[in-house]
């Protein structure tokens, strides 16, 4: 509505020249269609109008076909919906302070000038106007000292159309004329838009204000895989997560030595890296936890609180054989630090069967532009006790992913000295370099995802080297708009979503009771989605997040005229997450894809450090984020760990299969809680298990 609007119907075919006209149907209001094909004009209603356009030709003949036109409805979000930040207020000066966040603006069916806005001078933004989707920065300030010594403040921000700006049309259909329906063989359509929504979308802006007489807190979180006391091969995720009440500043994952190790270990008394050996700062990466961010979604940077390392087994002493303890530890911005957790672990790649390799360029988290090479290497591990057959990498069988989108040869068998010294006697050693060009100009600005896949002659696969980089351009390329989805021919007319994982077959995902299609994969596994494909308008997707529409998960892809969905999660990406599919001529698809263990327990009550006499409650709750129907737990069991040692004891089975409208996602695992009465604990400190909570008894 309000939009000007305009499309061409042509003939093929016929003799002299052809007159156009609706013969059975009707235009919105405001649209009319001229005797020679032109379809023009600003509707002033929305909805769907099926109308049947016939063509006559010098001699009389005629030829019709049925169109829709859609008046669509156009989107402006802002997201997250709600940020946090916290200060140390010293005498009118923030000697402590969250970062800089950011927020992200995303407009649909169309892109108009906007303008942003907070209703406080303590909030500075920038920019505050701009053209179509983009990002916004946002930080604290306490000029004229606005901000009080102690205490609590809200705000908001608001992003606001210019005046008067109406969205454009969401598709151009200039090339569907009588001949080439862009939908169906009986049906062809257009889409037409409606005047941006009167709410302009805002954010809200928490702060908490701490004097410097106020203790600080210590940053928290968990150290969640690999799982303690698991052998390990290749490349492994070492991922967690964590959050502070101001703001973490980094993590560090270092290790023990071994028993005959060489390496100088770290020497700095009062760090809890004293004595050990360094092995890298995990990035933390947006959106990755998602179970953490509605969990604790009042603290600063809940949305990022995950972070991930992808470790090279390799890389370790003696090539990564042997026990290896790894820690993580996380430090705040005042100098506060905390051990997430330790985990003990036996690397065994004496028997590994899986090509390895790193990449080189782009280095973690770089900022490229323009045309440049992305550089690493892969090997295949020798004959072994596991499998003898001597295996080797070919050029060819390399490939690059970005985004996790369709893979793309790499060229493969640069002499790299510094693999083959480090690597002796290895098939591919003095030739396992690679390198794959990559433009930058065909990527938005922003943060994307590069991994490779090496499938070696025995037809072992894996991913090697999975990171995160972004792009910076003056202008990046604008690719036209899409108009009709091209099918893969075995899939025309097919309404099921199907998945297919590494270069596997298609298999059906039938949809789960509450209607989502539940895919279930490890770690750093690499997937493809087909969702229901029609000739047709193309798609589009989201995260959906305590009910919130978000972009869709860091590192993945949407290929829109498709239908195919990509992704590889990267190292830190754990836990359920809901994605939701659509376009204008079907219903909302919603896929959940479960990444890592999907089984999730919580402990809510007793509080760890308690004193428990008598009787006590122990509470919480558990689910499978892959089941198909309820929680998808069958039985919990409550035992309690020594601290000191020694053997558990089984304090018995909880009730389950009560409401917990707080855990469930919309209704999917509304059933959750698990409750059991106890009363047997021994006098002695001890852990619930296996989410521990310390009491004494």
């Amino acid at each position: 509505m309000g939009t000007a609007y305009s499309a061409a119907i042509t003939q093929t075919g016929g003799v002299g020249t052809a007159t156009f006209a609706v013969t059975s149907g009707s235009l919105p209001a405001g649209v009319t269609l001229s005797t020679a094909g032109a379809l023009t004009g600003t509707p002033t209603a929305s909805g769907t109008f099926n109308f049947t356009v016939t063509t006559t030709d010098a001699n009389g003949c005629t030829g019709s076909r049925s169109y829709s036109l859609i008046v669509g409805t156009p989107t402006l979000a802002l997201t997250p919906s709600t940020v946090n930040f916290s200060v140390v207020n010293s005498a009118g000066t923030l000697t402590v302070a969250t970062p800089p966040q950011t927020l992200t603006l995303t407009q649909t069916g169309g892109s108009v000038a906007w303008t942003a806005a907070a209703d406080h001078s303590w909030i500075t933004l920038s920019p505050t106007s701009g053209s179509g989707s983009g990002t916004l920065t946002m930080s604290i300030n306490n000029t004229g000292g606005v901000l009080p010594a102690s205490g609590s403040l809200t705000g908001t921000i608001t992003v606001t159309p210019a005046a008067g700006a109406d969205a454009p049309a969401l598709w151009d259909p200039a090339s569907a004329g009588v001949g080439a329906p862009p939908w169906d063989p009986a049906s062809a359509g257009f889409i037409a838009s409606t005047a941006w929504p009167a709410n302009a979308p805002m954010t809200t802006v928490n702060l908490t204000i701490r004097a410097p007489t106020q203790p600080p807190e210590a940053p928290f979180g968990v150290f969640d895989t690999p799982a303690a006391n698991t052998t390990i091969q290749g490349s492994i995720a070492v991922t967690g997560w964590a959050l502070d009440d101001v703001a973490i500043d980094r993590v560090e994952i270092w290790r023990d030595l071994v028993t005959g190790e060489t390496t100088v270990p770290f020497n700095a008394p009062g760090h809890p890296g004293h004595g050990k050996v360094f092995i890298a700062k995990p990035l933390f990466v947006a959106g990755s936890r998602p179970d953490v961010e509605a969990a604790y979604q009042n603290h600063p940077f809940a949305n990022r609180a995950g972070w991930g390392y992808l470790l090279l087994t390799w890389g370790l002493w003696d090539q990564g054989n042997g026990s290896v303890t790894l820690y993580a530890f996380a430090f705040d911005q005042e100098g506060n630090n905390t051990t997430l957790g330790t985990k003990t672990l036996t690397s065994d790649n004496a028997n590994a069967t899986k090509p390895f390799g790193a990449l080189d360029v782009p280095a973690y988290g770089e900022t490229k532009a323009g045309l440049f090479f992305n550089f690493g290497w892969a090997l295949t591990p020798n004959p072994n006790a596991v499998d003898s057959r001597t295996c080797t990498i070919t050029n060819g069988n390399v490939f690059a992913g970005i985004d996790s989108g369709p893979l793309t040869t790499v060229d493969y068998g640069d002499n790299r000295t510094d693999i083959a010294s480090a690597f002796p006697g290895f098939s591919n050693g003095s030739g396992g370099g690679g390198h794959y060009l990559v433009d930058t100009m065909t990527l938005a600005n922003g943060v994307h995802q590069i991994g490779w896949y090496v499938v070696d002659s025995c037809d072992r696969a894996d991913g090697i080297g999975s990171r995160f980089f972004s792009v910076l351009n003056g202008s990046s390329l604008t690719t036209a708009t899409v108009r009709s989805v091209r099918l893969q021919p075995d899939f025309e007319g097919s309404d099921v979503v199907r998945v297919r994982r590494l270069n596997g077959d298609w298999t059906e995902v039938s949809p789960s009771a509450t209607g989502a299609h539940i895919i279930a994969i490890d770690q750093s596994e690499r997937i493809e989605v087909q969702l229901p494909v029609a000739d047709g308008p193309t798609y589009t997707g989201a995260q959906i997040l305590n009910g919130e529409s978000r972009a869709l998960p860091l590192g993945s892809s949407l290929d829109a005229e498709q239908g195919i969905f990509y992704w590889q999660p990267a190292a830190g990406f754990l836990g359920s997450f809901e994605l939701e599919f659509s376009n204008l001529l079907n219903p909302s698809i919603q896929v959940r894809v479960v990444v890592g263990p999907s089984v999730r327990l919580a402990i809510d009550t007793p509080a760890g450090g308690i004193v428990a006499e008598q009787l006590f409650v122990v509470a919480g709750w558990a689910i499978d984020f892959a089941s198909t129907d309820g929680s998808g737990i069958d039985t919990v069991h409550v035992w309690a760990y020594p601290t000191a040692g020694g053997d558990p004891i089984f304090l018995g089975v909880a009730d389950i299969g009560d409401p917990r409208p707080d855990v469930a996602a919309g209704r999917a695992f509304l059933r959750a809680a698990a409750r059991l009465i106890t009363g047997y604990v021994p006098s002695v400190q001890r852990r619930l298990g296996p989410e521990h909570r310390r009491l004494d008894a």
